[in-house]
């Protein structure tokens, strides 16, 4: 490990100051109970399932309690995400099934599209992927990689919490626009 670059200088730093480094990203998005159940559950999707690309099953597919408009429902994506935007791209007026995906779901699409999906939520799907949405036969919300991972923060803190381990930096946060 050396400073040439600001990955080391990272290590580095939480080295000098005695810091332990967990590193979960992608098994705490395919994990049980992971980023991207809790964003399936936050969805109020139910019956939820497994599927994936050739890198395995990482996201989640399941059903809404009853069919929605896609507009009513991309509202509420925005809402219960807290996003201050999302992007849309409408194929089906209606939705029942939705696939979920926190992060970057561009290589997602047609999995998403063959687990049966009406629509398909993740962080970021590319200008590719939304044009060519309605062709393929799926609606995509981009919701924004913050806020389509941000829910596994609280989990951690409260996980922590339980565990007695109790420190400011372990509450969630929020990225403001400027």
């Amino acid at each position: 490990v050396t400073p040439e670059n600001h990955i080391s200088q990272r290590v580095i730093s939480a080295l000098k100051n005695n810091i332990s480094v967990f590193s979960y990203h992608t098994r705490a998005d395919a994990v049980s109970g992971g980023v991207n159940d809790l964003l399936a559950n936050a969805l109020g999707l139910e019956n939820t399932v497994t599927f994936g690309d050739d890198e395995g099953d990482i996201g989640r597919v399941g059903d809404l309690p009853e069919q929605t408009g896609i507009l009513e429902f991309a509202k509420k994506v925005k809402d219960i995400l807290g996003c201050p935007s999302i992007t849309i791209s409408v194929a089906n007026k209606n939705v029942k099934r939705v696939a979920v995906l926190g992060g970057s779901g561009k290589s997602f699409v047609l999995p998403a599209k063959m687990a049966g999906a009406d629509v398909f939520v993740s962080g970021e799907l590319g200008f590719a992927n939304m044009n060519e949405a309605p062709e393929i036969g799926i609606s995509l919300i981009e919701a924004g990689h913050f806020h389509t991972e941000n829910l596994i923060c609280r989990y951690f803190s409260e996980i922590l919490t339980s565990l007695g381990i109790e420190n400011e930096c372990f509450s969630s946060y929020s990225i403001q626009n400027i």
